[in-house]
């Protein structure tokens, strides 16, 4: 049977409830890096009601939504030098839904022994015939980070950055750049190439999306205009 190494989780073994779920969730034969990811993130959430003077037992959804603002302020795990589009601090939405889970999940364990009468995390309803409900939402709902598509400043940039750069390195991009556009061109694929009208060789901000005058018989013959274009702007 797996062992859990409770100096990983200082605080959860300290407290006798804590310590007890975490022990069910071992002989119920989850996976060990399950295992290990709960008992993280429910030591991560008892450090922070001791920094704050709370109790599971009685915490509220006010209390828990510090807790998340907590989560969103902290400095980037993976250090300073990470170049990143987004903010680079704080965790990702990812992340802090999985905190959440395990303090839910957690929160269910105390109600269940009967120590609180609800938990102040939540969660979605389920309805029959209607999915489920929005009358009632998780402590932090799901979104979907949308892709980030360069301007055509930013774009200009990429390409004079790539002019003193070694040609492996500029095949390199041409490359995943030109794998890209092959990928506009998988059936039942949502994405086509434009045409290219307009500016030679600088996709606009609408490359990625529906382009009516480029039909799919012809995405071949645009990708290579596009990448000449590329490869002209290079040469200049």
């Amino acid at each position: 049977m797996l062992e859990i190494r409770w100096e990983f989780y200082p605080l959860v073994a300290q407290q006798e409830l804590a310590r007890t779920w975490l022990t069910v969730q071992r002989n119920l034969q989850l996976a060990p890096a399950t295992i290990d990811a709960y008992g993280r993130n429910l030591n991560d959430y008892l450090a922070f009601c001791t920094r704050h003077s709370l109790l599971p037992e009685t915490m509220t959804r006010e209390h828990l939504s510090l807790y998340v603002q907590d989560l969103a302020s902290r400095p980037n795990p993976r250090g300073a030098k990470v170049v990143s589009i987004s903010s680079g601090y704080g965790l990702s939405r990812s992340t802090m839904q999985q905190r959440l889970t395990t303090v839910r999940l957690y929160h269910d364990y105390l109600i269940e022994k009967q120590i609180r009468p609800d938990n102040p995390v939540g969660r979605g309803n389920y309805v029959a015939g209607k999915g489920v409900s929005t009358t009632r939402r998780g402590l932090l709902p799901a979104q979907h980070k949308l892709p980030w598509i360069p301007s055509d400043l930013e774009w200009q940039d990429v390409l004079r950055a790539l002019k003193e750069e070694r040609l492996r390195n500029q095949v390199m991009l041409l490359l995943a750049y030109d794998g890209a556009l092959t990928h506009c061109e998988t059936p039942g694929s949502r994405f086509r190439l434009p045409c290219g009208r307009g500016q030679s060789g600088i996709p606009t901000r609408a490359w990625p999306f529906a382009h009516r005058g480029c039909r799919r018989g012809a995405n071949r013959k645009c990708r290579s205009k596009y990448m000449l274009n590329i490869i002209r702007t290079l040469g200049d």
